[in-house]
């Protein structure tokens, strides 16, 4: 239901904005999204805390921007859209245990017990994101 709905969205944008974009060329188009993978294959050679946020956010734009693409397009990117959204899916829940240790933190109400269920967690998921990036060359690619 939630993706029927945001597939329609974007069909819905596609429409209005198609026109707009006709002159935009393949290659550049191409050239865009292998600037970013590029970007994204760099980050995670070797992962650093503070830029896997940022990682998310190209992701979710290069998955935003796909559907929209021509077939001849998508064929030539061969983006594996479904590795790119659990990746993207696991950043943001690691993100997402930042959020809550810093929050809980700053509390009056601290139980050292809870933080640190907090605090690995957060670990587990960055452990996971190191997995799901190993060899994000080869991944990436559908």
């Amino acid at each position: 239901m939630k993706e029927q709905l945001h597939l329609s969205v974007l069909n819905d944008w596609k429409m209005s904005v198609s026109e707009q974009f006709q002159n935009v060329s393949n290659v550049c188009v191409i050239s865009y999204y292998r600037k970013w993978l590029s970007y994204l294959s760099e980050k995670f050679l070797s992962i650093e805390e503070e830029d896997l946020h940022e990682c998310r956010k190209v992701i979710k734009r290069l998955m935003y921007l796909y559907p929209l693409m021509s077939e001849p397009i998508r064929q030539s990117l061969r983006i594996n859209v479904s590795y790119l959204d659990t990746l993207q899916e696991e950043i943001g829940k690691w993100h997402d245990t930042i959020i809550a240790r810093e929050h809980y933190s700053g509390s009056d109400q601290k139980d050292e017990k809870h933080l640190r269920k907090i605090e690995m967690t957060g670990e587990a998921r960055l452990k996971s994101i190191q997995l799901l990036t190993t060899n994000f060359d080869e991944k990436f690619a559908g």
